[in-house]
């Protein structure tokens, strides 16, 4: 672990037009950073109670987005 992520889950996020890739410090923290790419960058949201999936773009917004989360632990429905 890092001192500049200070133990926090970090992910990375470089997309062109055909391709985005993705890495992360878990595999939770990738697919939260697919899930905020999704959000930010294509204007469409998956979760349990909703797919918005119709609007996503034929060609991949191009960016380079870096994401930290701003707990050091995380859990879901526990």
């Amino acid at each position: 672990m890092s001192e500049e992520n200070e133990g926090k889950d970090i992910a990375k996020i470089i997309s062109d037009k055909e391709m985005v890739k993705v890495s992360g410090s878990s595999g939770a923290t990738a697919a939260w950073a697919v899930g905020e790419y999704l959000k930010r960058e294509c204007g469409c949201h998956i979760s349990w109670d909703f797919r918005q999936l119709e609007t996503i773009p034929e060609e991949w917004p191009e960016t380079n987005l870096t994401l930290m989360a701003n707990d050091k632990v995380r859990f879901y429905q526990v």
